[in-house]
């Protein structure tokens, strides 16, 4: 197989299609030149990727496979590749200050397709290809070390085996993430009309192997129902007998944990009712039913969505009725702490992150981030780096902040706005996802007054297995496809479930320390004409997870 060559790297660097320069060639923190070497704790997924460089003739119908390394549970997937040309970049808008990281272009990494629905791969002449692995280290298994291979082979015989090793340290991760991260769906039924419930409950299990809760269904967007209530708290929100274990068929991190974030009236849906009479009576039946549950997660009415000027009437009239009659019900909004709210709001979630002096003078709002925005908070995008999602887990713990709200993560039909206005996005084939401002002319982009008008790769957290829009893409994959972006926000949180055993451990010092070496600096504290001030390299994330475990033992 000459002018092919095979190596390894971790999971927090993305390798473009036509990268044959890759510094982490040479050696990175899964691969010393020669072996593929990981750490992982017990009930931990570890992931890592192996990229075939074709510098020769054409290498067709490929197949890959892990072997021997029982008895971890391994999924294989195949890396696709989006194309953002050089001056289709995602702009300075929601996404990026001055400062903010350099973006990149060319094929780009993100949908992870099961291998199983792959077939044998093809890798053109002067491209490369790599395969994404997952390794789910069970609760249960012995600490040590455990070797196996990743074998990639062709109809001429075997192109590569590169020898595996995994340490398991005598460590087992929590379960139990008191931090919170929450992100929304919809549309599914379009896309899976016939299994539309049982394809959820799908979406609901990645979601919880991946450290967030799905929120946008209806029970978060309709007027209160006791019936779809319990039954969704039966299914999704009680801890122990739920969708999340192996009763159902879901045996990975967070077994059994209930979720931990509850939106009343999703985006500001009208479940209140109109007169002040009703929105009391509405907001009562909603406190009673949590008090009945003494569920420990957070709930809140989402009031409106980035409130302007004009909706200030608004949200004191509605707010005020409950703050006059002390309704159990804290309110929320997307927005940085407005003088003009003061008092009427009682969680504020901005994509710059935390304004540190407003919480400090404000100590009994709650103040959290969504989205992000380079440099202050990690970028959401696909120009951005692998490693964006992970970071934003350690900001949390930096600037000790409970809950990161991405706003949509299935985002395959377009939003309201032109040019393409709720219609299907080709999410297979075109980067460009989001689009604030556009003329009638697909093509052409403008800019409003403070922002330009699109994203690559916003809201597309998850990718769809069935096409029906785009048939030519369809997998005919039955469930939700995962992406890089997501597999960056486990790693992250599982990173934040290992700082929250070493804190309950009384480890808070070095702990600290730790989380101010990986982000010096990060929401209000960023210089925005400035670079982010965390690193891009999976290598130095994984530095610091290996400190945080030594620490534990």
């Amino acid at each position: 197989m000459a002018g092919a060559f095979v190596w390894a790297v971790n999971d927090g660097e993305k390798i473009y299609k036509n990268d044959f320069n890759n510094s982490n060639r040479a050696g990175n923190s899964a691969w010393d030149g020669g072996k593929i070497t990981l750490f992982s704790g017990r009930n931990e997924t570890v992931a890592f990727q192996a990229v075939v460089e074709n510098g020769g003739r054409m290498l067709k119908g490929l197949s890959v496979s892990l072997k021997n390394l029982e008895p971890m549970q391994t999924e294989i997937f195949k890396e696709h590749y989006l194309y953002i040309p050089h001056d289709k970049i995602t702009p300075l808008a929601w996404f990026f200050a001055e400062g903010g990281r350099p973006r990149k272009y060319g094929w780009t990494p993100d949908a992870l397709i099961p291998i199983e629905a792959c077939g044998g791969v093809d890798i053109c002449p002067g491209e490369t290809q790599a395969f994404w692995f997952d390794i789910y280290v069970p609760p249960d298994v012995n600490a040590g070390l455990y070797k196996g291979a990743v074998e990639i082979t062709s109809p001429d015989g075997v192109l590569a085996a590169l020898p595996l090793e995994l340490l398991v340290m005598d460590i087992t991760l929590t379960d139990d993430l008191r931090r919170k991260n929450m992100v929304f769906m919809s549309g599914l039924e379009d896309y899976y009309p016939e299994r539309t419930d049982a394809v959820t409950d799908d979406f609901h299990k990645m979601a919880r192997a991946h450290g967030f809760d799905i929120v946008g269904v209806a029970a978060h967007s309709k007027p209160f129902c006791e019936e779809t209530l319990e039954s969704y708290y039966a299914k999704f929100m009680r801890d122990g007998d739920n969708l999340f274990t192996p009763k159902y068929g879901y045996d990975r991190w967070g077994r059994g944990r209930g979720a931990r974030v509850f939106p009343i009236g999703m985006y500001g849906a009208d479940v209140m009712g109109d007169s002040d009479d009703q929105l009391l009576a509405e907001a009562a039946k909603w406190s009673r039913w949590f008090a009945g549950k003494n569920w420990p997660g957070t709930r809140f009415w989402y009031i409106c969505d980035e409130p302007k000027a004009d909706q200030y009437d608004f949200v004191k009239s509605r707010s005020g009725v409950l703050k006059r009659n002390n309704v159990d019900l804290p309110v929320f909004t997307t927005a940085a702490f407005k003088p003009e709210l003061e008092g009427y709001i009682d969680h504020w979630s901005d994509g710059y992150g935390v304004n540190l002096a407003d919480r400090e003078k404000h100590p009994g709002n709650e103040f959290s981030f969504y989205n992000g925005y380079s440099p202050c908070t990690p970028m959401v995008v696909l120009d951005g780096s692998a490693v964006e999602f992970r970071v934003n887990q350690w900001l949390k713990e930096r600037y000790n902040v409970d809950l990161y709200f991405y706003w949509e993560s299935a985002h395959w039909r377009h939003n309201r706005r032109p040019p393409r206005g709720g219609g299907a996005q080709n999410v297979w084939q075109d980067p460009i996802t989001f689009i604030a401002y556009g003329t009638e002319e697909e093509g052409e982009y403008i800019s409003g007054e403070y922002r330009l008008s699109f994203g690559n790769g916003d809201g597309t957290f998850f990718y769809p297995g069935r096409e029906p829009f785009f048939p030519e893409n369809s997998l005919g994959f039955d469930g939700p496809i995962t992406s890089i972006r997501m597999k960056n926000l486990r790693r992250g949180a599982q990173d934040a479930a290992y700082i929250q055993m070493a804190n309950d451990a009384g480890l808070r010092g070095p702990v600290a320390e730790l989380i101010r070496k990986a982000t010096p600096a990060g929401m209000s504290e960023a210089n925005r004409n400035q670079p982010p001030a965390w690193s891009s390299s999976g290598s130095d994330w994984d530095s610091y997870r290996l400190e945080l475990m030594r620490l534990l033992l």
